[in-house]
């Protein structure tokens, strides 16, 4: 072969490569959609969670509820709304939170996934999603807040 057959051969290669490399193909994603797939991926990998109640003052919680099935995750889940942008609540020492929801990824609960605390009054009323490297802010329904005030009415003689 001689030279000329060679780049040839070769030159319709690089424009393509050339050519791929300078298309885009990311889309934009927004914040809302990304939380969302977070939730939903969530939802789907945990097997297992439990709600904890936190003591107001002392450092003691109280496992005020266990859910093993999937049907109770996914009902978890519709307690959490819209992503709330308003970060004034993301600082430590505004507000304590009220409790917690830890998800496993298997019904031993060995292997933690994330842990979605909780705040039910005052301005930073919500729940705060927090996983190794995220922390998003979310409102909470009004089922949602039915549902921790009525857990905490049954346990919060023993959190005393």
């Amino acid at each position: 072969m001689t030279t000329y057959n060679l780049f040839a051969m070769r030159f319709p290669i690089i424009l393509l490569c050339i050519f791929f490399s300078c298309t885009n193909d990311f889309k934009e994603v927004s914040p809302q959609s990304n939380s969302k797939n977070i939730l939903d991926s969530l939802r789907i990998d945990s097997k297992s969670a439990n709600i904890l109640l936190h003591h107001g003052v002392q450092k003691k919680s109280l496992i005020s509820k266990i859910i093993y099935t999937p049907q109770g995750i996914d009902s978890l889940f519709r307690f959490i709304g819209q992503v709330n942008n308003d970060t004034t609540c993301l600082h430590s020492g505004l507000y304590n939170y009220f409790g917690q929801i830890n998800l496993y990824k298997d019904s031993a609960r060995d292997e933690s996934i994330a842990e979605i605390h909780f705040v039910i009054g005052g301005n930073c009323t919500g729940f705060y999603l927090q996983t190794k490297s995220y922390l998003r802010r979310y409102d909470m329904t009004a089922a949602g807040k039915t549902f921790i005030s009525e857990l905490y009415n049954n346990y919060r003689n023993k959190l005393k």
